[in-house]
């Protein structure tokens, strides 16, 4: 049977170096990104789209069939070209992660590493791991 853990002995046992850290959209919430549902809202309005509560992957097939796929890159990026990290994300510099995995489509985290003057190898794909160990 499983004991739930204390969060604050969670934390304590936390070693970064031993530590590989998952983050998805809601880490950019804080930040100032848009949740899925306001990135499918303002796809539906900008473009004209009626609203039948389509998940973010039918209304992206959507768009990228009947116009095209550049006008949808160009409508999702306009929701993230201002964002600058804020919150825990800054704090994520100061220690030596094993790893950091994320499914975001803003690059705060890369950002938070620039600020502080930090290495960060990043992978956007498959391809990257082939041409980095080439």
């Amino acid at each position: 049977m499983n004991m739930p853990i204390d969060l604050a002995q969670l934390v304590d046992q936390i070693q970064p170096v031993n530590t590989v850290l998952l983050f998805g959209s809601g880490s950019s919430i804080p930040s100032g990104a848009p949740s899925t549902s306001k990135i499918v809202d303002h796809l539906s309005k900008r473009l004209n789209i009626q609203d039948e509560k389509f998940t973010l992957a039918e209304i992206a097939s959507l768009i990228e069939k009947r116009d095209s796929r550049r006008r949808l890159v160009t409508e999702i990026r306009s929701l993230f070209a201002f964002l600058r990290p804020s919150g825990g994300l800054l704090n994520l510099p100061l220690y030596d992660w094993k790893s950091l995995y994320t499914t975001n489509y803003d690059e705060l985290i890369e950002e938070a590493y620039k600020l502080k003057s930090k290495d960060l190898t990043t992978y956007a794909s498959n391809f990257d791991f082939t041409t980095w160990y080439n």
